[in-house]
């Protein structure tokens, strides 16, 4: 595969109101034409989800991979789940009484996800729940979209 330069580079220039159309010849597919202005938003939605697909898949899930390491013994299994607005880790704790520092352990992963700026594009939720059922917890996902991201037999 050859390297391509700015000199080979396709230029879409983009000014707010510019109307001008662009043609598109996928090689599998009839042309088609839509706007410049949503080629341009098409480009950007394209660079955005592999910004976001980076971080997720090279930070975040190591990230949580730790930190359930670090909790194993409290944990009896959790999930990354989509949801309205971004994702939720969902922790399903091994007892069903209340746990304190679970909860501020939790609670600071939380905090050093949304402030860290590798994180920027992830918008995560966390959610600890007592040892429920699985159809109890399973309630709280999106079940089109979860992992199950830890699990010890019952």
């Amino acid at each position: 595969m050859a390297i391509a330069t700015l000199k080979d580079a396709i230029r879409l220039n983009y000014y707010a109101g510019d109307v001008t159309p662009v043609i598109v010849t996928p090689a599998d597919h009839d042309r088609f034409m839509l706007s410049v202005k949503d080629a341009a938003l098409a480009c950007q939605a394209g660079s955005d989800y592999v910004a976001f697909y980076q971080q997720f898949e090279k930070r975040l899930l190591p990230r949580l991979a730790a930190w359930l390491t670090e909790h194993k013994e409290k944990v009896h299994q959790a999930f990354v789940s989509v949801r309205e607005g971004g994702l939720l880790f969902l922790v399903v704790r091994q007892q069903a009484r209340y746990d304190a520092e679970f909860t501020d352990d939790l609670s600071a992963l939380d905090a050093e996800i949304a402030r860290n700026p590798e994180f920027n594009m992830i918008r995560l939720d966390v959610l600890a729940l007592p040892l429920v059922s699985d159809e109890g917890a399973r309630s709280f996902l999106n079940p089109e979209a979860v992992m199950v991201f830890h699990a010890k037999p019952r």
